[in-house]
């Protein structure tokens, strides 16, 4: 038996990584040479690296620390498949992000073992709006897309007088 391969191969190339796709009928021949039928086009496609992304984390909240008015805790679930929704392998870590203010402007503040589910977000200025989100990296670099934001107000010294006293009255001592 032969194997004729035909020239409509696909190569993706990403980074040092190669995954290719190849197209090919089978021939069978007797020792006399004489051929049989060719069979339908068989496609092969080898085993290439991981492209797909991990979906992003999940119930991401945010909860402002009474006591510490400059602290946040942040908590999230983690992804259980890939973006495509196949089967989840390799998850790596966790990238934090914070925007001051709104959703324009977020910057990556801390990476996290892919064992941590709670990053608290310290030394913030009290009274002020905090976004936040966060995405999953699997071990081949693969970014998930952001979780959903969450926005909080950090806690402050109480700013606000008392209201005055009302209704008073005074008895005089006898």
């Amino acid at each position: 038996m032969t194997v004729i391969g035909i020239s409509k191969d696909s190569v993706a190339k990403h980074d040092k990584f190669v995954a290719k796709h190849s197209l090919g009928v089978v021939l069978a021949s007797d020792e006399a040479g004489n051929e049989g039928p060719r069979s339908s086009p068989v496609q092969v496609r080898t085993k290439g690296p991981d492209r797909d992304a991990p979906e992003p984390p999940q119930n991401l909240s945010a909860i402002p620390s009474e006591e510490d008015f400059g602290r946040i805790v942040l908590k999230w679930n983690a992804p259980i498949a890939d973006a495509d929704g196949g089967e989840l392998s390799g998850l790596d870590r966790f990238v934090v992000f914070r925007s001051k203010g709104g959703n324009s402007s977020f910057v990556p503040i801390d990476t996290l073992d892919v064992s941590l589910r709670e990053y608290t977000d310290q030394d913030l200025e009290a009274l002020t709006n905090y976004v936040y989100t966060v995405s999953a990296l699997d071990e081949a670099g693969n970014e998930s897309v952001r979780a959903q934001s969450v926005q909080v107000r950090t806690e402050g010294p109480d700013q606000v007088a008392p209201a005055a006293p009302q209704n008073l009255s005074a008895v005089a001592d006898e």
